[in-house]
C-alpha cells in the first residue's frame, strides 16, 4: 500500500499554514528534524512541530535526523507528533530500542530508518521481535506469523525461577489445573476458567503449575496492537487496569459464549485448507475478538466507576520499571542500594521508589535483594569458590558483612546454606 507524505520542508515557512492546507488530501504531514551533526543542515524543531498540529487533521511524521534521538523523542511525541522516526546510526542499538520503547509507551508509532548506502539488514535487530520468543518456543505452535502466535500446549517443568520480560500482548487460559505466579511481582493464582492478560513489557516469574495441567497462550505483536486500538483516554484507562486486574474469569454466560465463539472459529479457520486470503481472514478474526475483550473490559472499568490511572502513570510503568528490571538483571547483585539504581535511570532516590512502589506494589529495595540472594544462592550451591572469595565477587567490604546479609535474608550462614542437602 502506497502512503504519501509530503515534507514541509518545501512549503513556504512564511505561510507553513497555508502549504499543509495545500497538502490535505494526501496521508502524512512528513516533518524533517535536523541537528547540523547527525546531517549538514539545521532545520526545524519541538516548537515548530507543536505549532503546525492544531493547523491540521492529518498525521505527523516526524522523521528525527539527530544524533542520540532518544533525548527528545519524548518531547516530539509531547508535541503532537503521531510517528516518530529514527536513524539505526544515530545511536546504538541498545538506546535506539529503549528510544522507540519509550515513542510506544507514549502511545504513537515509531519506525527506524537508514542512511541510502546503510545496508539493510541493520534494521532487523529492530523488526519483528514481539513474536520471536515463540518462533524459538519448544511448544506446541497451532500458529504464528510476524503478528499472531498461538500455542496449543504448554508443557514444561512444574516450576521455573525464570524472570520474563514479555514483548507482545499475551493471553493465557487456564483449561484445566492452577498456575501461581508472579505478575509484575505481584502474586496471583490462575484457575481452570480463568485467563491471565499480560502487557507488553510485563514481568512474568516464579511460575509453578499443579501436576495435571493444561494452558493455552495466544501473543499479538504491538504492531497489531497499533493498527487497530486508538490511542486515547478510554485506551490508556484499560491498559492501566489490565496492568492492576491482570487475572480475568470467562465463566460468566456472557463472557464465555462470546469468546468460545471466537476461539472455536479461529480454530476452525486454522485448521481449514489455506486459500489466498487465508491469513486476511485469521487476522481480522484476531482484530475481532480482541477488540470484543477490550471492550468486554471498558465495560468493566464502567460498572465498576474506576476510571483511574494517567499516561503518565502507564508510562512509567512500560519504561522506569523495565528500565530498573534490565538494570537488575545486568547487575547480578553487585549493587544493593536504591540510590545507585536511582542514579543509573537519572531519578532521584524518592521518586524513583514512589514509581517503583506504584507501578509494582513492592519497594526497590524489596526487589534489590530478592534478586542479589538469588544469584547468592545460585553462587553458593554451584560455585567451588570460597565463601570468602564469594562474598568478594558480591563486592561485600569483608566477609563478615556478606555473612550478616546472607543470615538476614536467608535465616543461616552461608556455610550452612552451602551444606543444606534439600536446597
Amino acid at each position: 500500500m502506497i502512503k504519501i507524505a509530503p515534507s514541509i520542508l518545501s512549503a513556504d515557512f512564511a505561510n507553513l499554514e497555508r502549504d499543509i492546507q495545500r497538502i490535505s488530501t494526501a496521508d502524512y504531514v512528513h516533518v524533517d528534524v535536523m541537528d547540523g551533526m547527525f546531517v549538514p543542515n539545521i532545520t526545524i524543531g519541538i516548537p515548530v512541530v507543536k505549532s503546525i498540529r492544531p493547523t491540521t487533521a492529518l498525521p505527523l511524521d516526524v522523521h528525527l535526523m539527530i544524533v542520540e534521538p532518544g533525548r527528545y523523542v519524548e518531547q516530539f511525541c509531547d508535541a503532537g507528533a503521531d510517528l516518530v522516526t529514527v536513524h539505526v546510526e544515530s545511536d546504538t542499538e541498545e538506546k535506539l530500542h529503549d528510544a522507540i520503547a519509550r515513542i510506544q509507551a507514549k502511545g504513537k508509532r515509531a519506525g527506524v530508518v537508514l542512511k541510502p548506502k546503510t545496508p539493510a539488514e541493520t534494521v532487523l535487530p529492530f523488526l519483528n521481535e514481539d513474536i520471536e520468543d515463540f518462533k524459538d518456543s519448544q511448544h506446541v505452535l497451532d500458529y504464528i506469523d510476524d503478528d499472531f502466535a498461538i500455542v496449543n500446549s504448554l508443557e514444561g517443568t512444574p516450576y521455573s525461577n525464570d524472570t520474563i520480560k514479555l514483548n507482545c500482548f499475551l493471553i493465557a487460559v487456564c483449561i484445566e489445573g492452577c498456575i501461581q505466579l508472579d505478575v509484575n511481582y505481584r502474586t496471583y493464582k490462575l484457575q481452570a476458567g480463568e485467563l491471565l492478560l499480560g502487557l507488553p513489557n510485563t514481568i512474568i516469574s516464579h511460575t509453578m503449575l499443579s501436576p495435571k495441567y493444561k494452558v493455552r497462550l495466544a501473543g499479538f505483536s504491538t504492531r497489531f496492537l497499533q493498527r487497530i486500538i486508538k490511542m486515547e483516554k478510554e485506551t490508556w484507562n484499560t491498559a492501566i487496569h489490565i496492568h492492576n486486574n491482570p487475572v480475568k474469569s470467562v465463566d460468566n454466560g456472557e463472557d464465555q459464549t462470546v469468546f468460545g465463539f471466537y476461539r472455536d472459529l479461529i480454530i476452525a479457520k486454522i485448521n481449514d485448507e489455506p486459500h489466498r486470503y487465508h491469513k486476511e481472514v485469521i487476522q481480522h478474526l484476531f482484530s475481532a475478538i480482541f477488540c470484543e475483550m477490550m471492550g468486554q473490559l471498558h465495560k468493566e472499568i464502567e460498572a465498576s466507576g474506576n476510571m483511574e490511572g494517567s499516561k503518565e502513570g502507564i508510562k512509567q510503568v512500560n519504561y522506569i520499571l523495565r528500565k530498573f528490571m534490565e538494570l537488575l538483571s545486568k547487575d547480578k547483585g553487585m549493587h544493593r542500594s536504591v540510590s545507585y539504581f536511582a542514579n543509573e535511570l537519572c531519578y532521584t532516590p524518592k521518586h524513583f521508589s514512589k514509581v517503583i512502589k506504584q507501578a509494582c506494589g513492592r519497594t526497590p529495595l524489596d526487589l534489590i535483594n530478592e534478586t542479589t540472594v538469588e544469584h547468592i544462592k545460585y553462587r553458593l550451591k554451584r560455585s567451588e569458590k570460597s565463601i570468602k572469595e564469594i562474598a568478594e565477587e558480591f563486592n561485600f567490604p569483608n566477609q563478615s558483612f556478606f555473612g550478616k546479609y546472607v543470615k538476614a535474608h536467608l535465616g543461616t550462614s552461608p556455610a550452612n546454606y552451602r551444606n543444606r542437602k534439600e536446597e
